[in-house]
């Protein structure tokens, strides 16, 4: 509902601001089938389907994926599931509306997914079958659930929630008073396992912090997590990671992996269970305002060693290559993210996919053969792609707005380079009016993102940056970051 809510204010905002825009006339050079395209308002602007974050199935026959677009009807965005299948391209809803944190069975014949339906006092689990049916509730919790994974062998489903409140604090809310210091821990965030059988759900880590995070291998003989003291941002840079060396069942045996004053993102093991990649605000060893980068420890020796450090460039997402020995990452490199892998032991790293893009959301067959990703770019909205990462071919797998550049005359989005008078390099994006002819002085917005860190990227399609409306106007926009050089392949490891 925030979302939707923010993207009803955007509509409202953009049709105050249009009329008040000067109207400029049509460049008489231009040519008269692109000047008969439709110019994109703020309905059509919001009416853009967007495909979401994607999942395929572990031997890669299938692909889930979201599509998010605005239901004009019940006055509020929608985000339905999709799969399709890979060998036909086929696309089958699978949900209408609802349901987050969908995940697929080992096996592949059911999906879970967390939603609140009618009867539920909090969101649960349910399981869908891949073939198609109606969604039955695996769980009666309550404290909702999130990040769902899989046991190896099908049979359970780990996930985190809140511990429930205790008897004096439910007593309180129930009268509503609820009112509790800012700083105070709260409810704690548990790691649970719920059994497929049964429904029932157990506690798995728990304590007197915060699980803010987890994986854990096929086999079930390791168990990685992040323990923090809150759930506080101040507190996350004293977070560690804890290992679990016989899987789900503690009896004591949990050991603290790392001691450092950065915060370990995105943690994930390794398929051979030796070893996890994390990312970091972090250089030799310390936290610092450095771009993320990539490490790995080592499980037995707490070895950390850094990885993909060379261009100036932040590493946003994380995975390893079925067999352990590569990490695919996508890195933002200013107003691009493109798709990379790097060898584990460290050595060169090499370009998978990206351009003038965004690519996002990347996610990895358990065979290792099928990439997943999301990509936009200035003329294209989000679309699901794939490739193999070993002989990377991109494949288009949505087809959510194919020829949406015919059908709309979509302002010319660039990349451009100067330096200010201190030497600092920089890097930004120019939006041009419709009708822009070289030479001519137009009206400019700037319209700058909050930093330090993060930057603009090519996008002509954001809710909240109206470009379509103000290039229509005869308007162009503006926005910089820091420049970050074009990747090419290097070396680079540091221990």
């Amino acid at each position: 509902m925030v979302a939707a809510s923010r993207m009803f204010r955007s509509l409202l905002l953009a049709a105050a601001l249009a009329p008040a825009l000067p109207a400029v006339p049509a460049f008489a050079g231009e040519d008269a089938a692109v000047r008969a395209r439709a110019t994109m308002g703020a309905v059509g602007l919001l009416s853009i389907a967007r495909a979401g974050s994607s999942l395929p199935a572990n031997d890669g026959s299938s692909i889930l994926y979201r599509v998010s677009q605005a239901d004009w009807k019940k006055n509020h965005a929608v985000t339905e599931l999709w799969s399709v299948d890979t060998a036909s391209g086929k696309p089958r809803r699978m949900l209408a509306d609802g349901g987050t944190d969908a995940a697929w069975s080992p096996d592949g014949r059911s999906i879970a997914f967390v939603d609140r339906r009618d009867e539920d006092k909090a969101s649960q689990i349910y399981l869908l079958p891949a073939d198609g049916g109606e969604a039955r509730k695996l769980t009666t919790l309550r404290t909702a659930p999130a990040d769902l994974v899989w046991s190896g062998d099908g049979k359970s489903i780990y996930f985190l929630a809140n511990l429930p409140d205790g008897k004096e604090l439910a007593a309180r809310k129930k009268e509503r008073d609820d009112m509790v210091a800012f700083e105070s821990p709260g409810a704690r965030r548990a790691l649970w396992k719920a059994d497929l059988a049964t429904g029932k759900a157990e506690k798995i880590v728990s304590g007197d912090f915060e699980v803010r995070g987890f994986d854990i291998s096929a086999d079930g003989g390791v168990l990685l997590y992040r323990r923090a003291t809150s759930r506080l941002l101040d507190d996350q840079a004293a977070s560690e990671l804890w290992v679990r060396v016989n899987g789900d069942k503690g009896n004591g045996a949990d050991r603290r992996l790392t001691d450092n004053d950065y915060q370990e993102m995105g943690a994930r093991l390794a398929p051979d269970g030796r070893s996890a990649l994390f990312r970091a605000n972090a250089r030799d060893g310390h936290y610092g305002t450095f771009n993320a980068n990539l490490f790995v420890v080592d499980l037995a020796t707490g070895k950390i060693r850094e990885l993909a450090d060379g261009p100036p460039w932040a590493i946003e997402e994380a995975l390893w290559s079925a067999d352990s020995r590569t990490i695919y990452f996508t890195a933002q490199e200013g107003v691009r993210t493109g798709l990379y892998a790097v060898p584990a032991a460290g050595g060169r790293w090499r370009k998978l996919a990206g351009g003038d893009s965004v690519i996002s959301s990347i996610a990895l067959s358990r065979d290792g053969r099928m990439l997943t990703y999301t990509e936009r770019s200035a003329l294209q909205p989000e679309e699901v792609l794939r490739l193999d990462p070993r002989s990377p071919r991109p494949v288009r797998v949505t087809h959510l707005n194919d020829g949406i550049a015919e059908r709309y005359r979509l302002p010319r989005q660039e990349a451009i380079h100067w330096t200010a008078p201190d030497g600092q390099a920089l890097e930004g994006l120019v939006t041009y009016p419709l009708d822009y002819v070289p030479g001519h002085a137009y009206p400019t917005i700037v319209q700058s993102h909050g930093g330090p860190r993060s930057a603009d990227q090519f996008n002509v399609f954001a809710y909240g940056r109206f470009l379509p409306l103000l290039a229509r106007a005869g308007c162009s926009c503006s926005a910089s970051t820091i420049a970050a050089a074009p990747a090419t392949a290097t070396r680079s490891s540091r221990a």
